[in-house]
């Protein structure tokens, strides 16, 4: 019997460039949308119908117009297909939380957690429920011991690849070293005193230092600048956090492509250089059937007729 199709609500951040997760979530919006799915926005700290009532309501939503009007309002990439939901979406629908996210705050009391990092890390606790899907944006964020006790079911991978801007404009008289630490730690320095930090800038700005710089180094193991760099024809190195060995890092050879775990594999990574763009293409494609997979499961689960071509969900781990 085919029941009501379902509504995915994406509960989001305001969008920027700058930060994976925002794009993560808009992006799967947009992806859902082109699968054929009913998919939709909920700005992140805008009160639910569905939770809140009459002056609770009322008040909660004259506090976040109050922080729209002081910090900037909702913003949607003008290039993704990115509607708001209201009221009425709210009906029949999945609501997809990152893993940042307490509870239900919009009240829908169907819900996917979506890692986007390991549960925990920015935020020190988890608060899932029993009937919670768990998805994961890399298998290693699958791994800890808090999200193998969420049993968590598939990965879920969006990408935005900006090869509009990051590649190699063949400059050969490179020189001087730039890093990130993003959502990574400086336990040693491996950069030079004089590097540039590039944690604060733009896109563009980025690949202009990628593509003259001779070598990047990231304290975030599993940003895509990694990958960035590599594609601008610039030494990338990620700097091994403590106790991390290379298979937990990554455990196929292909992920690694253009990328070094530490300096002393620059040889392997500058030899395989060439193919990281070439990667990063081939995981958006990837990624686009995740997506479908995603939407297939999540239809089968909750019992509604998700249009999604892929036939059903297929388990990675």
């Amino acid at each position: 019997m085919v029941t009501e199709r379902l509504n995915f609500v994406v509960y989001a951040p305001r969008f920027d460039d700058m930060s994976g997760g925002a794009i993560a979530l808009h992006r799967l919006c947009d992806l859902l949308r082109q699968c054929g799915e009913q998919a939709y926005l909920w700005p992140m700290g805008l009160p639910s119908p569905r939770r809140w009532r009459g002056l609770a309501l009322a008040t909660r939503s004259m506090y976040y117009r109050a922080l729209a009007f002081k910090n900037g309002s909702f913003y949607r990439h003008a290039g993704f297909d990115t509607p708001l939901a209201t009221e009425t979406e709210l009906s029949n629908a999945v609501a997809v939380y990152p893993e940042t996210v307490d509870g239900d705050p919009l009240g829908v009391g169907r819900c996917v957690r979506w890692l986007l990092h390991e549960p925990g890390f920015h935020t020190g606790r988890v608060n899932f429920s029993p009937g919670d899907l768990v998805f994961y944006y890399q298998d290693e964020f699958a791994e800890t011991e808090l999200a193998r006790s969420h049993s968590p079911i598939a990965r879920l991978q969006t990408l935005w690849v900006r090869d509009d801007i990051y590649h190699d404009i063949g400059v050969t008289n490179r020189s001087g070293d730039c890093y990130m630490v993003r959502k990574g730690q400086v336990h040693h320095q491996a950069h030079s005193a004089e590097a540039l930090c590039l944690d604060e800038m733009s896109h563009k700005q980025i690949a202009r230092e990628f593509q003259t710089r001779s070598t990047f180094y990231s304290y975030d193991p599993y940003t895509l600048y990694s990958a960035y760099a590599a594609a601008c024809g610039c030494d990338s190195v990620v700097v091994p956090p403590p106790g991390m060995t290379v298979d937990q890092w990554f455990q196929e050879e292909r992920k690694r492509q253009g990328v070094a775990f530490g300096e002393n594999d620059l040889p392997r990574a500058r030899a395989t250089r060439s193919g990281a763009l070439e990667f990063i293409k081939l995981e958006e494609r990837e990624a686009l059937r995740s997506v479908e997979s995603f939407a297939a499961y999540c239809g089968e689960h909750f019992g509604a007729a998700a249009v999604s071509r892929s036939g059903g969900m297929r388990v990675t781990r």
